[in-house]
């Protein structure tokens, strides 16, 4: 590649970073002022950023399930939050890539703060049984799979099956380092879901499933 080739791409990703950072303030700016609050829940506890009276998650990124379920559990911790001095946010906001732009991928609606400690004793206590189990539920894998069957009955375990064993466009979950220590190097896709992966999925992320609008 000559020179001006390299010019000329590195001129292109900059107008791309500079259209996303220009799209991140305005959507940011629309929400109200920034701030930096605690959370804390008997004994759960992290920093979140707000902007007005939204709780925000800010990711650079295409959106991830895990970035869905972190929303989710900051929601939850929020609105369990709310039951005693912290005020209760008006919704909660993932803002990820789409395209060129940076832009609101998902918002949740609040839940009474007796609702939210109950969904935080279930995921704990859902930590707690799968602990000894490594990780029972690969994370992209899972979400595919309750999604496409959200959609249309009978087709979460091709679409699961797609994103376990990936393909030459893209990379199979089964591939990332910690997924070989969860399931191993060779694990296909219909050993993965066979037995428990529906419930466990179900477990995981049904909630949050049942909560987007």
């Amino acid at each position: 590649m000559c020179s001006s080739d390299l010019r000329t791409a590195a001129q292109l990703e900059a107008r791309q970073l500079q259209r996303r950072w220009s799209s991140l303030r305005r959507c940011l700016a629309e929400l109200g002022e920034a701030s930096e609050r605690r959370l804390a829940w008997r004994g759960l506890e992290t920093n979140a950023r707000w902007q007005g009276q939204h709780l925000v998650l800010v990711q650079a990124r295409m959106p991830q399930a895990s970035d869905r379920l972190e929303l989710w559990l900051l929601l939850q911790l929020a609105c369990a939050a709310a039951g005693g001095a912290c005020e209760r946010p008006q919704s909660a906001i993932l803002i990820a890539r789409e395209g060129h732009n940076l832009q609101k991928s998902l918002t949740l609606a609040p839940v009474a703060p007796e609702q939210a400690a109950a969904e935080l004793e279930r995921l704990l206590q859902l930590r707690h049984s799968w602990r000894e189990r490594c990780w029972p539920v690969p994370p992209r894998t899972g979400w595919a799979y309750l999604e496409a069957e959200a959609k249309r009955s009978g087709q979460g375990r091709e679409r699961a099956a797609a994103i376990w064993e990936g393909s030459p466009q893209l990379q199979g979950e089964r591939q990332r380092p910690e997924m070989v220590v969860c399931f191993g190097a060779d694990r296909p896709a219909e050993a993965l879901l066979t037995g428990e992966f529906a419930d466990q999925a179900i477990a995981l992320y049904g909630p949050l499933l049942e909560a987007q609008p």
